[in-house]
């Protein structure tokens, strides 16, 4: 899974980026990569060690200044890591309505705490390091940070039924998670 997160963060992720300016498109990737992880493998931190894979080749790739931001991705797949393991060990996706609402609900967690985290990085840490940033400067740190949380929002809510339809076709072709 990290290989294949790995190749849509270096190759697609920027194309499709760099075509909208819109950070919440890039969230498909990030979110179905992260629950497909962290539920097929049904084991906690097997999504957060594939986000710092990531993070460590994009970083090489991109370099420190503009690949840091994936921290966000990196610290939000540990979130989920906990709040997915929690449910599917205690309660299950149980139902169609229940595990709708579950996915997409995590999805809109996921997204928009990383937003945030890569809010902060762009609007402070990223700046520090010489990365300059129109958007930022035009709207101060703590303004940008808000804007780019509530972007991040946007695409866990475009992202949770996508996740959920890719974890129910896993589920429909009868691939075992790894715990069950």
């Amino acid at each position: 899974m990290s290989a294949l997160w790995v190749a849509l963060n270096v190759s697609v992720a920027p194309i499709i980026f760099s075509l909208t300016n819109m950070p919440f498109t890039c969230d498909f990737i990030h979110a179905i990569m992260v629950f497909t992880t962290s539920y097929a493998s049904m084991e906690f931190g097997i999504a957060t060690l594939s986000a710092i894979i990531v993070l460590i080749v994009t970083l090489f790739q991109r370099g420190f200044a503009s690949g840091i931001y994936f921290l966000g991705f990196v610290l939000g797949a540990l979130l989920i890591d906990f709040l997915l393991s929690l449910v599917l060990k205690f309660r299950g996706l149980g139902g169609f309505k229940r595990s709708f609402i579950v996915v997409e609900g995590l999805s809109i967690v996921f997204t928009a705490f990383s937003g945030f985290i890569i809010g902060l990085i762009m609007a402070f840490l990223q700046p520090a390091l010489g990365v300059r940033n129109p958007l930022v400067i035009q709207m101060g740190g703590w303004i940008f940070t808000s804007y780019w949380t509530g972007m991040h929002t946007i695409g866990g809510i475009i992202s949770g039924p996508i996740v959920f339809l890719v974890l129910k076709a896993i589920e429909r072709a009868g691939v075992r998670p790894h715990g069950s």
